[in-house]
């Protein structure tokens, strides 16, 4: 078609559509890819691209469950150009779709043709909210919950009993659910979860069904039962690059740390042996001659796959929750910066270990590296598969979820080049050894506030490292400068407030507050009062937070009321009130499992690191 505009413009695209063109679906896409040709061209042609999407429709809505598909790209382009006349005969068109009663096989023919017209329908009503059209006119022609639903009920006896095994064996009513979902969201989280799991009796092998679950159920921190239907999806290989993001942040949020790093483990292993296996194939491309080959396969692996956002996420939470492995903090890996043999030997090995491209201490080389701002990473993750109601809450954008494993990957530079120069210190090595730390930590500090920005917890991390660096480089207390730094750490602190705070955020505070203390313990000659009395009202702090994330643990077994309208009212209709219960039971006993697996980390660091006694002196 476009070869036709150049060469003879829309004279010759308007003869494409000849009468010898047959009402089959690849001669009506041919027509309307002619009229979207012309519009896109000339900027005029809109009704005769509406009226070919009309006739595409009304062919073939009742014959394919792709016909949606089919006209969306064409829908993308008519919708911008499109008056409200337009619009508005574009809705009335949509309610008719779904009164389709005619055909030979009605049932089957009238769902189709419905699904349809709900998905055309809420296409251009999304497009109607983002150019602030008046969206009231389209509430005429909306469909309700109590239709969509009856649809659904009368769909389910259409194609027999429940499929039997495969991805791919769905109910095709099921997608009357999933439109049901954005207009319920809104008004109950619980309720919809409890329609998902109804559906899901009914048609157990959809994917798409336990991934809006699995949404959902992070919302409602429900992170047992949303791991139990990821591991249904049977999630493995590639997609494991494209994927994992569906359920990673849900075990980080519910306390599960063991299966996160377990998941992230598995990432880094797939892309490992990705790299050997795609390393072979260049190596036999070239041995047989096949240069082009082996450039697209070198291009793809180094880099499509080793800059992946998702194999960066991986090393980034490997690190953020090493140290929440075992009944303590710290107790197995990580730092909690206590300055002894043992955390030192696991700074050692974490230093020596950067150049595993595929191991997650190269985060720290990633991090620390000139270029580290100007680095491209590839993001493979899949987003296609989500509904637009739970893209934005679900879906963390590529250069946000870089910088958040920037900052965890800066962070434990800090960390360990703060141990290495404290202990250096104290073990009393030469100046000129502790001048190369003492430079090298300036400069990853720098870094670190070029990373975080204008973040809060990147201003206390800074702090607390000049507190350091304070400490080092003379032994009388000059308290001006101390004080401007102690000051602006509390400040930051304070204006942080209620806002939710991570675990992980608190306990890299604390092992910076470790070093600090070990230092001065440990140097005799050092005044310390001043910094200590600093460091107290900063744990006074720290500890607030940490005994209100114990609060909110507490509260798990709270659901929120949610107020009673119509459009809830008629899900009685088809669920009744024992699953609505047994939902519920479920979400609560599945933030019960959270908090078990929370609350003795909180309170072990409740109880060593910041006693009542402390907070209280």
């Amino acid at each position: 078609v476009m070869c036709a505009w150049r060469a003879g413009g829309e004279e010759w695209v308007m003869g494409l559509r000849g009468d010898n063109l047959k009402e089959e679906r690849g001669d009506c896409l041919l027509v309307l890819e002619t009229s979207c040709v012309i519009l896109k061209e000339t900027g005029s042609g809109v009704e005769l691209l509406q009226e070919d999407i009309m006739r595409f429709g009304n062919l073939f809505a009742r014959q394919f469950t792709c016909c949606f598909d089919d006209l969306k790209f064409y829908l993308d382009v008519l919708l911008p150009h499109a008056s409200e006349e337009v619009l508005k005969s574009m809705l009335v068109w949509t309610k008719q779709l779904r009164g389709v009663t005619n055909g030979g096989d009605a049932k089957k023919e009238r769902l189709r043709s419905y699904v349809m017209g709900c998905q055309v329908f809420f296409e251009i009503q999304r497009f109607m909210l983002s150019r602030g059209s008046n969206v009231k006119e389209s509430e005429d022609f909306c469909p309700t919950i109590a239709e969509i639903l009856e649809e659904w009920t009368e769909s389910l006896d259409t194609w027999g009993g429940i499929p039997e095994g495969g991805q791919k064996e769905n109910h095709p009513g099921d997608q009357l659910i999933l439109l049901c979902v954005p207009l319920l969201l809104s008004k109950s989280k619980i309720q919809t979860v409890t329609l998902l799991e109804y559906a899901l009796t009914k048609s157990p092998y959809n994917p798409i069904i336990k991934i809006h679950l699995i949404i959902i159920y992070k919302q409602l921190n429900c992170a047992s039962r949303a791991l139990e239907l990821y591991e249904q999806l049977d999630i493995k290989q590639i997609q494991l690059d494209s994927l994992s993001y569906l359920i990673l942040p849900t075990l980080l949020q519910g306390g599960f740390y063991v299966e996160a790093i377990q998941l992230c483990t598995q990432i880094l292993l797939m892309h490992k042996n990705s790299s050997n296996e795609i390393s072979t194939g260049i190596k036999q491309s070239y041995e047989n001659g096949n240069y082009t080959q082996a450039k697209d396969m070198l291009q793809f692996r180094d880099c499509k796959m080793r800059n992946s956002v998702q194999l960066l996420a991986a090393k980034a939470t490997i690190f953020q929750l090493a140290s929440l492995i075992g009944k303590k903090w710290g107790d197995i890996q990580g730092l909690t910066g206590n300055i002894d043999d043992t955390e030192m030997a696991r700074c050692k090995k974490l230093v020596e270990e950067t150049g595993d491209s595929y191991g997650a201490p190269s985060l720290l080389r990633i991090v620390i590296a000139d270029d580290a701002m100007e680095q491209t990473h590839e993001d493979n993750r899949d987003s296609s598969i989500l509904p637009m109601s739970l893209l934005t809450t679900t879906f963390t954008p590529k250069d946000k979820l870089v910088g958040q494993c920037y900052q965890r990957g800066i962070t434990q530079v800090v960390l360990i080049q703060s141990m290495d120069l404290v202990s250096c210190f104290m073990k009393k090595k030469s100046k000129d050894k502790l001048l190369v730390k003492t430079q090298r930590l300036q400069k990853t500090l720098q870094k670190c506030l070029d990373i975080y920005g204008k973040d809060h917890f990147g201003n206390i991390i800074f702090n607390l490292s000049q507190i350091i660096l304070f400490h080092v480089k003379q032994s009388d207390n000059n308290a001006p400068s101390l004080t401007d730094v102690i000051e602006s750490t509390k400040r930051s602190l304070l204006e942080i407030g209620n806002q939710k705070v991570e675990l992980t955020d608190i306990l890299n505070i604390l092992a910076l507050l470790q070093i600090i203390e070990t230092m001065i313990k440990g140097h005799k000659r050092m005044n310390g009062t001043h910094t200590k009395k600093g460091l107290h009202h900063i744990k006074m702090e720290l500890r607030k937070f940490l005994l209100q994330r114990v609060d909110s643990e507490n509260e798990v077994t709270y659901l929120v009321q949610e107020g009673k309208d119509d459009s809830i009212g008629v899900l009685q209709k088809v669920i009744n009130e024992e699953m609505v219960q047994l939902t519920k039971d479920r979400i609560v006993e599945s933030r019960k499992d959270g908090r078990d697996r929370i609350m003795p980390i909180l309170e072990s660091i409740l109880e060593d690191v910041l006693p009542a006694a402390t907070a209280g002196s």
